[in-house]
């Protein structure tokens, strides 16, 4: 009797044990991985929950034909354009010889690659960010580009711009940094497009999705299947096994 009792003593300290984990647990990570990646991406301005269901963030929204072929013209056109080298004179400006490192601004990067880059980042993310690399002497000898992603500041009190890479400490001012802000209400900070048009994606993917589910059954019908006398697992299965191989 006594080791009866001492094995439901254990196996009720065991349970216990189990719901304190689990409400532990529960405690611990009130959400889903899905939904704190949602709230990360929200928070960072990555990604945005639309009304219509899907979140929307670069990737979802270049899987957009339009969309894609919108930002790959303007990107590939803009980095395509002729550039000259002008310098301030007496008379207004004169032309000067290009220098030699805007051919190759950084190293295995063409000054296509590296506008074609800044063009991606302005249209997704309202900025772009070069970091200004020098020679002893203090001269501008290349620029290398950095993901807006990584970038975050502002505009200080005097008015001037600030910037953390990587969330680091340090910042970094306009010396540094070329910062080339898209659309802009105050000239200086650019708008976060996938922000402003979240919705409007939002809405053409959940269409996108729905039609893929569509197709993807082949219809979508509702209705109410009948069968003669009583039914059973082999009747019903068999009337259900007909539909879908009459409608897929």
């Amino acid at each position: 009797m006594s080791l009866l009792i001492d094995r439901v003593d254990a196996h009720r300290v065991e349970r216990e044990v189990v719901r304190e984990s689990l409400r532990l647990q529960a405690a611990a990570d009130p959400v889903t991985l899905e939904e704190f990646g949602y709230l990360l991406g929200q928070a960072n301005g990555l990604s945005y929950k639309t009304k219509a269901g899907p979140t929307v963030g670069v990737n979802r929204a270049l899987g957009i034909s339009a969309w894609y072929s919108g930002v790959r013209w303007l990107s590939e056109t803009v980095a395509g354009l002729p550039w000259h080298h002008y310098m301030r004179s007496a008379d207004g400006r004169e032309l000067r010889a290009p220098q030699a490192w805007l051919a190759h601004p950084d190293v295995d990067q063409t000054w296509y690659g590296l506008v074609e880059a800044s063009m991606m980042a302005i249209l997704h993310r309202g900025d772009a960010f070069m970091y200004k690399l020098r020679n002893a002497s203090g001269q501008v000898v290349g620029l290398r580009e950095i993901h807006p992603d990584r970038v975050t500041g502002g505009i200080a009190p005097d008015g001037s711009k600030r910037f953390m890479i990587d969330r680091d400490e340090v910042e970094y001012t306009t010396r540094e940094v070329l910062h080339i802000p898209g659309l802009s209400y105050c000239g200086r900070m650019g708008l976060n497009p996938m922000r402003h048009f979240a919705e409007t994606l939002g809405g053409i993917a959940a269409a996108d999705d729905y039609s893929s589910r569509w197709f993807n059954a082949s219809t979508h019908i509702g209705g109410i299947i009948s069968v003669p006398g009583p039914a059973n697992e082999v009747v019903t299965g068999a009337a259900r096994a007909e539909w879908d191989q009459f409608h897929q």
